[in-house]
């Protein structure tokens, strides 16, 4: 643990070091500002054009390491709750960044959906890479902090903190959702996001009519009630 006082020297010897290194240590600090000092209030997003417009981000340093990028976003809205846009971002630019800098060669895969499972709307992102992959046995410790991957951690080529995913973690779970990796050594990784899907957005169709919430039958019969006490229906 650093003292007080410490962390400018300390920022200053690895960037003579490791200049890629001390720049991500910056990123994950700003991320931590982000995080935990900043405005970070919930509420219902439509979450698809920010996954699109994140992903899009991507495609330049995709297409410069020479991989195949496929994104299958909706183009219509998809909301899902108790989200906080600067968050989201934060958690997509880490799990995008990580499937491109992890592969050398082959795909990144981006995909935004939906499910229903246990009688409940989910809203589900999900990236996949044909990367170096995660050991089984450290799937889950890799959202602890500071933690890295066996396979990677003394790879220079792979500067890291061990804090991204760990900051990925915390957000997910400000914003009450689910993250977790499926991965098999060697042939790549798949991190998926889970988050419940906005009421605004789960209307279900009844042949090609839309059933109302209670909320709107309440504010209709309100409206209703008023029309007839003013006499403007004859």
């Amino acid at each position: 643990r650093l003292e007080k006082g410490d962390h400018l020297e300390f920022l200053n010897e690895l960037l003579k070091g490791s200049p890629a290194l001390a720049r991500k240590v910056l990123y994950d600090i700003e991320d931590y500002i982000q995080l935990f000092e900043n405005g970070t209030e919930l509420a219902d997003v439509n979450i698809a054009p920010v996954v699109k417009a994140v992903s899009e981000g991507f495609a330049p340093l995709v297409e410069q390491k020479g991989l195949a990028y496929k994104m299958d976003i909706p183009n219509d809205e998809l909301w899902a709750k108790d989200i906080n846009e600067g968050l989201l971002r934060i958690v997509l630019n880490n799990l995008i960044s990580n499937a491109i800098k992890f592969t050398e060669k082959g795909e990144i895969s981006v995909n935004l959906s939906t499910q229903f499972a246990n009688g409940k709307n989910k809203v589900i992102f999900e990236v996949s890479d044909t990367g170096v992959g995660v050991p089984e046995s450290e799937q889950s410790d890799i959202f602890n902090s500071m933690t890295r991957a066996t396979n990677v951690r003394d790879d220079p080529r792979l500067p890291g903190t061990g804090e991204g995913l760990s900051i990925v973690k915390k957000a997910v779970k400000h914003m009450k959702g689910n993250v977790w990796v499926e991965s098999e050594l060697g042939k790549g990784s798949t991190f998926t996001l889970e988050f419940p899907q906005a009421q605004s957005d789960a209307a279900r169709m009844d042949g090609g009519v839309v059933l109302m919430s209670k909320e709107d039958e309440a504010r209709i019969d309100a409206i209703i009630d008023e029309v007839w006490s003013n006499d403007v229906i004859q």
